[in-house]
């Protein structure tokens, strides 16, 4: 019974790493995809 709850302990604390790491990843990966979309917005093509 105890290897079970460590098991559970251990999924849930897996759980909330990968919550953590992403909430702490996306503000980064929004403001990244924002720079590409506004920088190649505002670069005019080359083609032209």
């Amino acid at each position: 019974m105890g290897s079970a709850r460590l098991v559970a302990l251990a999924q849930q604390r897996w759980i909330l790493g990968i919550i953590a790491c992403v909430t702490v990843a996306s503000p980064m990966l929004i403001l990244m995809a924002c720079f590409f979309i506004f920088g190649f917005s505002e670069t005019p093509p080359a083609s032209s």
